[in-house]
């Protein structure tokens, strides 16, 4: 058989799939290849959900991580200090590239709609209710670990 022809090489794989046995064999040598490359196959697919899910390609993800020295552009927490890598956060509307935001900091921003006047609402909250003195400090945010 000449596989140089497109349509010859899909009608054979068509018809070897469909032979008895054949089915159980290709299931078999997925299963054989998916464990010897599971590691492989797990960076891939993370690297196409971001860059179809944010727009950011594993350069650019590896470049921001290098100019914020792999820390939380938010908390300044450093990814080696939590289990999961930094998220590459983006407007949802525009898809617009922002910073490496660690898990907690990323899921703030999202629970907050990424609203800049419900933030302030909200740190003008809690400030409200801080115990004296602390009004006027400025902290280093520190996120929760596990």
């Amino acid at each position: 058989m000449s596989h140089a022809d497109p349509e010859l090489r899909r009608a054979y794989l068509a018809a070897y799939r469909t032979r008895p046995g054949n089915r159980e064999i290709q299931r078999k040598r997925e299963a054989d290849f998916y464990a010897r490359n599971k590691k492989l196959i797990s960076v891939r697919n993370n690297e196409y959900r971001r860059q179809r899910q944010t727009g950011w390609t594993a350069a650019q993800y590896n470049a921001a991580f290098v100019e914020q020295d792999g820390r939380c552009a938010l908390c300044t927490r450093h990814a080696l200090e939590s289990e999961r890598p930094l998220h590459a956060d983006h407007c949802h509307g525009t898809r617009t590239k922002r910073k490496l935001l660690c898990m907690s900091c990323n899921l703030a921003l999202g629970l907050f709609r990424d609203d800049p006047s419900l933030m302030r609402r909200a740190a003008a909250y809690v400030e409200q209710y801080a115990p004296a003195g602390e009004q006027a400090e400025i902290k280093e945010i520190q996120c929760p670990t596990k």
